[in-house]
């Protein structure tokens, strides 16, 4: 297994990796028991890409106050990188950039590798939607290199897509298409279906917005069976747009 922080590998029966002090689990505050210290952060996630933001909000506040209690840089700065990662995807732009700013700033100072990566392609999405393009693409671009540069196989898919996205808004098709189709291979070798079905829409959205209308309608209507089989709103409400305006 890998460190989240320095993506160095680590034993799996230890509480603090070896090579960078990184804790790895973190007490409970209500009940003293141990967690990994980004379980309240991917739960946050999941809340997300299901619509319920309010839930979401809720588990971030669970999460900060698990990372007061562990009194630790790394666990602070991992629950701000997903709370903005939120917002950069499904809410306020420049809320995120606000987050994303600071908390990438540490990770490049702490060396935070793991969480580096994910704080640079969501930071650049929202930089290009607050109409920061070529910033953005170049951010997104830096997670993907650094990601290749590490070796890391966690959040292949999710980084591609992210920079697919980050080029749809920047009127890049050619490049939007390009990181959707490598993504899209990435979530089919590592059997991710929540990210199959966000590449395919973005693929989708690239096809109807070059005129296509035959594999824009494929293309979503794969996408939206994986998303509402998983339960993803905010995507399967995405999907029926592109299949409207394909209509």
């Amino acid at each position: 297994m890998r460190c989240p922080a320095c993506l160095i590998e680590r034993r799996s029966d230890v509480r603090f990796c070896e090579a960078c002090g990184t804790p790895l689990e973190a007490s409970c505050p209500a009940c003293g028991a141990s967690v990994p210290v980004d379980t309240k952060f991917c739960s946050a996630w999941r809340l997300a890409e299901l619509g319920d933001n309010v839930g979401a909000l809720e588990f971030f506040r669970q999460g900060e106050r698990i990372a007061t209690a562990a009194d630790n840089v790394y666990s602070r700065t991992a629950v701000d990188i997903c709370h903005g990662s939120v917002l950069a995807h499904h809410g306020d732009a420049a809320d995120a950039v606000r987050i994303f700013e600071p908390a990438a700033a540490t990770c490049r100072e702490k060396k935070f590798v793991g969480w580096l990566l994910l704080a640079l392609a969501s930071l650049g999405y929202a930089y290009a939607r607050l109409g920061r393009s070529a910033e953005g693409i170049s951010l997104a671009k830096e997670a993907i290199a650094l990601q290749e540069k590490t070796g890391a196989e966690a959040n292949r898919a999710y980084l591609h897509l992210t920079l697919a996205k980050t080029a749809l808004v920047a009127g890049d098709l050619e490049q939007a298409e390009a990181s959707a189709r490598t993504g899209l291979a990435f979530a089919e070798d590592d059997s991710e279906r929540g990210w199959e079905a966000w590449n395919r829409w973005a693929l989708g959205e690239i096809a109807l917005r070059r005129g296509d209308r035959a594999t824009a309608e494929h293309e979503a209507d794969e996408a939206q069976e994986i998303a509402e089989e998983l339960g993803m709103r905010p995507l399967v409400e995405r999907c029926r747009a592109v299949l409207r305006r394909g209509a």
